[in-house]
């Protein structure tokens, strides 16, 4: 729950035998792109839909942000975006809310959920996976489902989970719990261990996703990914892993944080942007990982994504794709 917004990322692919089963991106922003004027090209200059663009360099999965509210990133807005996706050779991401009851809250995620998929499954899309809130380490629909009453975050967790297994899709997407603060083993076990005590159990999820943002601290190492996805696998049942948002900067000369220091000798430029995702697919192999989604790659005006880093999408301010997006063609043959 971020901003009063329940987030159900769902994601759609193409079958592809690789090294790796996901290379993706968040495209969750390109149609208020267009809207204002932005007109995607590729690295020849010729002018494509940003999900051709995704499509011919590799990738076979888009990440959608649904949020509740109608409008931009409502479910109108995505069932759009999936159509589209769905046409360019790939498969497609699916919330007043009572704000102090829980079991309110529990019957309302119930029913957004459910309602949500059954409208993806009635257009003919099918998610692959679907993210039961978006870096949930604080909780979803705070306060009442904050990480400080483990109990109300289980339920909520759970009904969420109830409502995908109970949709209309077949076959059942993916159910994935997405944190941040990637890699630390410590932080994601106590927050595995915290809810898995007080109500949710190993079957209510399928997939263990992180955030990992090398400018947002030195933690989100390569080598603490393999000690992380080990550490996971070996006590909660041995199931997926992925890292559903990543990126590299072009430049950061001001970063607020320090880098991992396996990557500190990546430069911040176009060149580093290959060097470092030919690193990640290659830990992620290393480590039984399924996939990658790479965050808003595209989304030319807000080209921070928050970050303190000065540039740190992979299209430039005309909307065309930086040399680097060829990376993810090579990766999507051989990730290893």
């Amino acid at each position: 729950m971020r901003g009063g917004k329940w987030i159900i990322a769902a994601v759609l692919f193409v079958s592809r035998v690789s090294a790796l089963q996901y290379i993706g991106a968040d495209i969750s922003s390109v149609i208020q792109e267009e809207r204002a004027g932005i007109v995607y090209k590729n690295q020849n200059g010729t002018i494509k839909p940003l999900e051709h663009i995704l499509a011919e360099n590799g990738f076979n999965m888009v990440r959608q942000r649904v949020w509740v509210t109608d409008g931009d990133h409502g479910i109108d807005y995505n069932l759009q975006l999936a159509q589209r996706v769905v046409n360019a050779g790939m498969k497609a991401s699916p919330p007043g809310w009572p704000t102090t009851d829980i079991d309110g809250l529990e019957q309302t995620i119930y029913k957004y959920t459910l309602d949500s998929l059954n409208r993806f499954a009635a257009a003919g899309l099918k998610p692959e996976t679907v993210a039961l809130g978006n870096e949930v380490n604080s909780g979803i629909l705070v306060p009442v489902g904050g990480y400080d009453k483990p109990q109300n975050l289980s339920r909520l967790l759970k009904s969420a989970s109830a409502a995908v297994m109970a949709s209309n899709l077949s076959p059942k997407p993916k159910r994935l719990l997405h944190l941040t603060l990637c890699c630390e083993p410590s932080i994601a076990e106590w927050w595995y261990d915290l809810v898995l005590a007080n109500g949710l159990s190993l079957d209510d999820f399928d997939v263990h996703a992180h955030s990992m943002y090398p400018y947002w601290g030195e933690n989100a190492s390569f080598s603490n990914f393999l000690d992380l996805s080990a550490r996971l696998k070996s006590k909660y049942g041995n199931k997926e892993v992925q890292v559903v948002e990543t990126g590299w900067p072009l430049a950061c000369p001001n970063s607020e944080y320090k880098f991992p220091p396996d990557q500190t000798e990546i430069p911040w430029s176009s060149e580093g942007q290959e060097i470092y995702f030919q690193r990640m697919a290659k830990t992620l192999t290393a480590a039984g990982a399924t996939g990658f989604n790479v965050r808003e790659p595209a989304w030319v005006r807000n080209y921070r994504l928050g970050s303190t880093c000065a540039y740190a999408i992979m299209f430039d301010q005309q909307g065309a794709a930086l040399d680097s997006f060829s990376v993810f063609k090579s990766l999507a043959g051989n990730a290893a």
